[in-house]
């Protein structure tokens, strides 16, 4: 998005291996659809304000793109884990790290939220001694706005995400994959993403807000 826009503002990020596997047990640990608050404590309650407002968002964006999984306040997890998106509070520049506030009980419970960081940069998560490492788009420049977070995906359309055209910065943390990304699929080559902790804060004029497919090479893809 423009960089002089006010950013709508996130930054965050943190999950899991093998995030979840729904069943239809109560007592396994049911598939709690988005939107439902599974266990609230005195500091996780859902008051009024801010965060009857962010799970507005959430819950349209799980209208939009089904699947997914509530796994906290902030957070939903899709394909087993492996796509996050985090949503900022309303009004704040950055969005928590890991997956913020009200971590569901589905996911607790049942061994669904298994902390693979071990450091971060920009919010996006790596690991020191597994290759469970990330890349990550954020809709504003400077590493704020919402932020999609992808750990297994080779090859996807932002479209898919809700953020085509949207994208403004980026971090790589992966140390085996690049990231080419492009304006479309078989189109023009917008950037790419080195191997190691690479990132960029702003993309530039020429490409901001065009990124709509791209592809990962290395590291399994």
């Amino acid at each position: 998005m423009n960089p002089l826009r006010k950013p709508a503002a996130l930054l965050v990020a943190v999950v899991a291996a093998g995030l979840f596997q729904p069943t239809t047990s109560a007592a396994a640990g049911t598939w709690h659809p988005a939107g439902q608050q599974v266990r609230t404590t005195a500091t996780e309650a859902v008051g009024p304000g801010s965060a009857t407002q962010l799970q507005r968002e959430i819950d349209e964006y799980s209208r939009r793109y089904p699947g997914g999984l509530q796994v906290s306040d902030h957070a939903l997890a899709y394909r087993g884990g492996g796509v996050v998106v985090v949503f900022p509070e309303p009004g704040q520049a950055y969005a928590p790290d890991g997956l913020g506030n009200g971590v569901r009980a589905a996911a607790e419970d049942n061994g669904l939220v298994t902390p693979m960081a071990t450091a971060y940069r920009r919010g996006c998560p790596y690991s020191t001694v597994t290759n469970a490492d990330w890349y990550c788009f954020y809709t504003n420049s400077n590493w704020r706005g919402r932020r999609l977070q992808f750990r297994d995906t080779c090859a996807d359309f932002a479209s898919n995400w809700g953020f085509n055209n949207q994208t403004s910065s980026w971090v790589n943390t992966h140390r085996l994959r690049r990231v080419y990304t492009y304006d479309s699929a078989g189109g023009a080559l917008l950037w790419i993403e080195s191997t190691g902790i690479s990132e960029s804060s702003w993309v530039g004029a020429s490409k901001n807000d065009r990124l709509s497919y791209w592809r990962v090479y290395g590291g399994g893809c």
